[in-house]
Protein backbone atom coordinates (compact mmCIF):
# COMPACT_ATOMS: atom_id res chain seq x y z
CA UNK A 1 0.00 0.00 0.00
CA UNK A 2 1.79 2.91 -1.06
CA UNK A 3 2.41 5.64 1.40
CA UNK A 4 0.18 8.90 1.85
CA UNK A 5 2.18 11.44 3.57
CA UNK A 6 4.09 13.24 1.70
CA UNK A 7 7.74 13.63 2.22
CA UNK A 8 9.76 16.44 3.17
CA UNK A 9 12.28 17.27 0.34
CA UNK A 10 9.39 16.44 -2.56
CA UNK A 11 11.65 17.93 -5.44
CA UNK A 12 8.19 18.79 -7.08
CA UNK A 13 7.72 21.00 -4.40
CA UNK A 14 10.71 22.75 -4.44
CA UNK A 15 10.80 23.51 -8.04
CA UNK A 16 9.00 27.06 -7.98
CA UNK A 17 11.16 28.07 -4.66
CA UNK A 18 14.33 30.19 -5.11
CA UNK A 19 17.69 28.54 -4.16
CA UNK A 20 18.31 28.40 -0.54
CA UNK A 21 21.73 30.57 0.12
CA UNK A 22 24.84 28.92 0.31
CA UNK A 23 25.62 30.15 3.78
CA UNK A 24 24.41 29.51 7.13
CA UNK A 25 23.10 31.62 10.16
CA UNK A 26 25.00 30.08 13.30
CA UNK A 27 23.72 31.56 16.79
CA UNK A 28 25.91 34.40 17.73
CA UNK A 29 26.57 34.95 21.37
CA UNK A 30 26.52 38.52 22.68
CA UNK A 31 28.93 40.40 25.13
CA UNK A 32 26.60 39.56 27.72
CA UNK A 33 25.82 36.32 27.57
CA UNK A 34 27.80 33.84 26.49
CA UNK A 35 26.41 30.42 24.15
CA UNK A 36 24.64 27.93 26.15
CA UNK A 37 26.20 24.31 25.48
CA UNK A 38 23.10 23.42 22.99
CA UNK A 39 23.25 26.72 20.95
CA UNK A 40 27.54 25.46 20.68
CA UNK A 41 26.34 22.12 19.51
CA UNK A 42 24.23 23.83 17.39
CA UNK A 43 26.34 26.02 15.29
CA UNK A 44 28.50 22.05 15.90
CA UNK A 45 25.96 20.73 13.78
CA UNK A 46 25.05 23.63 11.32
CA UNK A 47 28.81 23.56 10.37
CA UNK A 48 28.95 19.91 9.77
CA UNK A 49 26.05 20.26 7.66
CA UNK A 50 27.66 22.92 5.34
CA UNK A 51 30.67 20.90 5.52
CA UNK A 52 28.70 17.86 3.65
CA UNK A 53 26.47 20.29 1.32
CA UNK A 54 30.28 21.54 -0.09
CA UNK A 55 30.63 17.47 -0.85
CA UNK A 56 27.86 17.05 -2.35
CA UNK A 57 28.41 17.75 -6.07
CA UNK A 58 31.51 16.16 -5.91
CA UNK A 59 29.90 12.54 -4.82
CA UNK A 60 26.89 13.24 -7.79
CA UNK A 61 29.94 13.39 -10.05
CA UNK A 62 31.49 10.50 -8.62
CA UNK A 63 28.23 8.47 -8.99
CA UNK A 64 27.85 9.41 -12.42
CA UNK A 65 31.07 8.52 -13.59
CA UNK A 66 30.40 4.96 -11.81
CA UNK A 67 27.10 4.82 -13.12
CA UNK A 68 28.35 5.43 -16.95
CA UNK A 69 30.95 2.95 -15.73
CA UNK A 70 28.69 0.16 -14.66
CA UNK A 71 26.48 0.47 -18.00
CA UNK A 72 29.74 0.50 -20.30
CA UNK A 73 31.28 -2.63 -18.29
CA UNK A 74 28.48 -4.63 -17.07
CA UNK A 75 26.02 -4.31 -19.37
CA UNK A 76 27.75 -5.94 -22.50
CA UNK A 77 28.43 -8.94 -19.05
CA UNK A 78 25.36 -9.39 -18.53
CA UNK A 79 23.63 -9.71 -22.72
CA UNK A 80 26.43 -12.31 -22.90
CA UNK A 81 25.26 -14.01 -19.24
CA UNK A 82 21.80 -13.41 -20.61
CA UNK A 83 22.61 -15.46 -24.30
CA UNK A 84 24.61 -18.21 -22.56
CA UNK A 85 21.52 -18.99 -20.10
CA UNK A 86 19.35 -19.33 -23.40
CA UNK A 87 21.53 -21.48 -24.69
CA UNK A 88 21.28 -23.48 -21.48
CA UNK A 89 17.83 -23.48 -21.62
CA UNK A 90 18.09 -24.33 -25.76
CA UNK A 91 20.23 -27.40 -24.64
CA UNK A 92 18.91 -28.65 -21.72
CA UNK A 93 15.11 -28.40 -24.08
CA UNK A 94 17.00 -30.57 -26.61
CA UNK A 95 17.85 -33.15 -24.20
CA UNK A 96 14.61 -33.76 -22.15
CA UNK A 97 12.81 -33.98 -25.87
CA UNK A 98 15.32 -36.74 -27.19
CA UNK A 99 13.85 -39.79 -27.51
CA UNK A 100 17.36 -41.70 -28.34
CA UNK A 101 17.73 -43.85 -24.70
CA UNK A 102 21.43 -42.56 -24.78
CA UNK A 103 21.15 -39.32 -24.76
CA UNK A 104 17.62 -39.41 -21.87
CA UNK A 105 18.86 -38.51 -18.65
CA UNK A 106 18.70 -41.55 -15.92
CA UNK A 107 17.86 -41.17 -12.42
CA UNK A 108 21.21 -42.84 -10.87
Amino acid sequence: MPSTRRQIFDTQDLAGLPAAPGRILPIASSAMRPLGKPQRAFNRLLAQVQALREELPIWRAAMERYQQRIAGEIGPLERELLRHQCDAVHWLDALLASTAKADRLSRR
